[in-house]
C-alpha cells in the first residue's frame, strides 16, 4: 500500500476541488485578519471608520464559513470512503489467501489490522488539513514580513527552532508506539482464547488464573507503563508546543519594540497575527505524531497484505471436471516448519481416490492425515508434485476450481447461522424435509427468516451440517471424525445406512474415522503413519445389504 493510493477512491478532480476551496478557506480567513487589523489601527489613529468594512467583514465571514464547511462535508466523506475500502481490501486478501497463510498470520493480527484501518483512513484528511494550515501560515508570515520584515525573519527562526525541538522529542516516541501495537496483537489473541473457550475457562480455576493473571492481567500491566510513560512524553511535548506561543508573545510585547523599536501598532498586528497562527501551526504539529501513527499503521498492513497474497487463490464459483472418476496424486509433498528441528514433512509417492467408493482415512495423532485432507481440499498448497483429474494433469489453480466439487466437514465445524450457500430452505423443499426425517432432526431443525438454529448439541449440529452439504449436490462428501460426537443410535444409523446413501447418490465418500469397528463397511482403508501411507486396504470381497 502507498500513500497516494489511498487518494485513488476519488477522482482527480473531488481532490482538485477540495485544494481550491481549502485555498480559498485560508485565504478567506487572511483576509479577515487583515481587515481586522486595519479596523484596530483605524480605531487606534482615530482615523475615519470605513463602513465598507462592515460588508467586506461579513462577506468574507461568510466565505470563510461556507468553503469550511463543505471542506469539513468532504473529509468526512474521504475518511469514511477510505476505510471502507481498506477494510473490504482486507477482506479481500483474506478471501483469496490460502489456508496456510491464513494459520500463519493468526487472528489476532487480523484484528489488529482493521484497526489500523481505522487510522490510516485519517491519513488524507490529516494530509488536506495540513495543507491548507500550512496556506494559511505561509499567507500569515508574509503578511508579518509585509508588516515588520525584521520582526518576521526574527519569529520566523524562532517557529523554525520550537518545531525541530517538537518534532525531535517526538521521534522517540515511535519506537514504544510500535512496542504499544505488539502488546496490542499479543493481548487479542489471549483474549480471543479467553471467549472461544470460555467453557473451558470456567471449570478449571488453575487455567482461569493461569490466563488471567500470568498473560491478560501482564500484558495490561506491561501496556499500561509503557503507555503511561508514552503519553507522559506526549504530554510534556504537547505543553511545549502550547506553551511556546506564550513565549513567541512575550517575545513580541517585551523584546522586539525595545530590540527593533517597533510601534505599538505593529506589536498589535503581530499578537494578533500569533493568535490567529495558533490553530493552524497546531494542526502542524498535531500531524507529527499522527503521521508516526500513520506509518506504523501502514507498515503493519503492508506485512498483512504480503503474508495473505502468497499463492493466493481465485474465487471460483463455477466447478470443473465434476464428472470425474478418479483424482490421482504423484509424489505429493508438504512441509510444515520449514528446515527447523521437528519439522514435518508429509510424502505420498502415489495415491488414487476412485469416485462411487467408501474410503475412510486413518492413523494416530501427526501421522498426516489431516494434512492430507487440507492438500486435497486445497486448503494447503502442495510443495511438490502432480495431480491428475482422469489421468489429465492440471495445475494448482484448475485444482483450486476442481475443489467446488468438494462439501466438506471439519471435526471442528463450524454451522453458519445465515444461509450463506442460500439453500432452498423453504417449506417447499421436499429433499431439505426428507433429509431432515432421515437424519432424526425433525423438531429440532428449525429456521426463522432464513437464519438456521445453530443452538444445538455438537451431534445435532454435525447432522445438520451434514444435511446442508447433501443440498450441496457436490461430487465429494467429506467428513472429519463427523461421527466422534454422535450418540450411538445415530452413529450406529451413519456406519450402516446413511454412508451407503451417500455412495448411491453417486458422490465419493471419504471419512477420517477411528471406529474400527466399523472398518468393514468401508470400499477402502488408507491408513496414515509418520507422514506417509502405511496401508491401504480394500475390502472387495464384502458386500452390503443395505
Amino acid at each position: 500500500m502507498k500513500l497516494l493510493d489511498l487518494f485513488k477512491s476519488r477522482s482527480r478532480y473531488f481532490y482538485a476541488i477540495v485544494y481550491v476551496v481549502s485555498i480559498i478557506s485560508s485565504v478567506a480567513n487572511i483576509g479577515l485578519l487583515i481587515l481586522i487589523n486595519d479596523i484596530i489601527r483605524q480605531q487606534y489613529t482615530g482615523e475615519h471608520f470605513n463602513v465598507n468594512y462592515i460588508a467586506s467583514f461579513i462577506g468574507l465571514l461568510v466565505v470563510s464559513f461556507a468553503t469550511s464547511a463543505y471542506f469539513q462535508r468532504s473529509l468526512v466523506s474521504i475518511t469514511n470512503e477510505i476505510m471502507c475500502e481498506m477494510e473490504l481490501s482486507i477482506i479481500q486478501k483474506v478471501r483469496k489467501a490460502t489456508y496456510a497463510s491464513f494459520e500463519k498470520l493468526g487472528y489476532e493480527k487480523l484484528y489488529s489490522a482493521f484497526a489500523d484501518t481505522q487510522i490510516v483512513s485519517n491519513i488524507p484528511g490529516a494530509i488536506i488539513n495540513v495543507f491548507t494550515a500550512v496556506i494559511t501560515i505561509v499567507c500569515a508570515l508574509v503578511y508579518i514580513f509585509f508588516t515588520s520584515p525584521m520582526s518576521g525573519v526574527f519569529l520566523f527562526v524562532l517557529m523554525i527552532l520550537f518545531l525541530v525541538i517538537y518534532i525531535v522529542n517526538d521521534s522517540k516516541n515511535a519506537q514504544n508506539m510500535e512496542e504499544v501495537r505488539d502488546l496490542q496483537d499479543e493481548y487479542y489473541g489471549h483474549l480471543r482464547e479467553f471467549l472461544m473457550a470460555f467453557r473451558q475457562i470456567k471449570i478449571s480455576g488453575i487455567r482461569n488464573n493461569a490466563i488471567y493473571n500470568k498473560h491478560l492481567l501482564r500484558n495490561r500491566n506491561d501496556t499500561k507503563q509503557i503507555k503511561t510513560r508514552l503519553y507522559q512524553k506526549y504530554a510534556i511535548n504537547e505543553l511545549f508546543g502550547t506553551y511556546s506561543w506564550f513565549l513567541l508573545l512575550g517575545v513580541v510585547i517585551f523584546i522586539l519594540p525595545w530590540l527593533l523599536g517597533i510601534t505599538i501598532i505593529q506589536v498589535t498586528t503581530l499578537v494578533t497575527t500569533i493568535i490567529f497562527l495558533i490553530a493552524p501551526l497546531g494542526k502542524v504539529m498535531t500531524f507529527i505524531p499522527s503521521y508516526n501513527r500513520f506509518k506504523i499503521a501502514i507498515n503493519r498492513i503492508n506485512r498483512i497484505e504480503k503474508l495473505l497474497i502468497v499463492d493466493a487463490k481465485p474465487i471460483l464459483e463455477k466447478t470443473v471436471h465434476d464428472s470425474f472418476q478418479t483424482i490421482r496424486f504423484e509424489n505429493i509433498s508438504y512441509q510444515y516448519g520449514g528446515n527447523e528441528q521437528g519439522a514435518f514433512t508429509l510424502r505420498i509417492p502415489e495415491l488414487t481416490l476412485n469416485r462411487n467408493e467408501i474410503t475412510f482415512i486413518t492413523g494416530g495423532n501427526g501421522s498426516g492425515k489431516t494434512t492430507f485432507i487440507n492438500i486435497l481440499t486445497g486448503l494447503y498448497r502442495p510443495d511438490s508434485g502432480r495431480i491428475f483429474i482422469d489421468d489429465n494433469e492440471i495445475d494448482w489453480q484448475q485444482y483450486a476450481q476442481f475443489c467446488n466439487n468438494m462439501s466438506v466437514i471439519f471435526s471442528d465445524h463450524h454451522l453458519f447461522r445465515h444461509n450463506y450457500d442460500e439453500h432452498d430452505l423453504s417449506e417447499a423443499n421436499t429433499e431439505l424435509h426428507r433429509l431432515v426425517k432421515k437424519k432424526n432432526l425433525e423438531k429440532v431443525f428449525k429456521v426463522d427468516s432464513n437464519k438456521i438454529d445453530v443452538n444445538l448439541s455438537k451431534g445435532q449440529q454435525k447432522r445438520t451440517a451434514l444435511i446442508l452439504s447433501l443440498l450441496e449436490e457436490k461430487s465429494m462428501v467429506i467428513l472429519d471424525e463427523w461421527a466422534a460426537e454422535q450418540d450411538p443410535f445415530n452413529k450406529n444409523e451413519f456406519y450402516s445406512q446413511w454412508i451407503f446413501d451417500i455412495k448411491s447418490s453417486g458422490r465419493m465418500l471419504l471419512a477420517i474415522t477411528h471406529d474400527d469397528e466399523h472398518y468393514a463397511k468401508a470400499d477402502r482403508i488408507i491408513k496414515f503413519k509418520n507422514g506417509g501411507v502405511a496401508e491401504d486396504i480394500r475390502n472387495q470381497e464384502l458386500s452390503y445389504d443395505c
